[in-house]
């Protein structure tokens, strides 16, 4: 899952956590294992002095809109994406952030797909563009937010 990795390094950028300890860490693990997993991503981030959860079981996008607004962190979400011969996981990105022009608060998806990697609105058209139409919503798919502890916040 090299979009995992990809990934978590575009959203650590957007909020601009990619410090020292992070970027090497990862690198690290990258160089080891030829490719990381969220499982190996989070125990990184931790290493780092940041917590994580899992989220709740998310079945539809309406679903994941309310735990997105209601928690307002950012979170690494894999989705199933099915095609008619084969599925696989896609890695997004999605971040809560300050309007410049509004001073409100809105939710971006930050997938290394967009052309010129910026943040998209977090919409349901945008996770069908970034994903396609046939993303499944399923148990087994990981969600992970993160935030730095206490005494790391910025």
């Amino acid at each position: 899952m090299n979009c995992a990795f990809g990934n978590t390094v575009n959203l650590l950028m957007y909020i601009n956590h990619f410090n020292t300890d992070l970027k090497q860490t990862l690198l690290i693990l990258k160089a080891q294992s030829g490719g990381c997993c969220l499982r190996e991503i989070r125990n990184c981030i931790i290493d780092c002095g940041y917590d994580t959860f899992t989220l709740p079981s998310i079945s539809t996008y309406s679903v994941l809109q309310t735990f997105v607004t209601e928690s307002g962190i950012p979170m690494l979400v894999s989705l199933e994406l099915n095609f008619r011969t084969f599925t696989f996981n896609h890695v997004i990105d999605i971040s809560p952030f300050i309007s410049s022009e509004t001073s409100q608060v809105e939710y971006h998806i930050i997938d290394g797909a967009h052309p010129q990697m910026k943040g998209m609105k977090f919409s349901q058209e945008n996770i069908d563009w970034c994903c396609g139409e046939e993303i499944s919503f399923k148990k087994d798919c990981i969600w992970l937010c993160f935030c730095p502890r206490e005494e790391e916040s910025v």
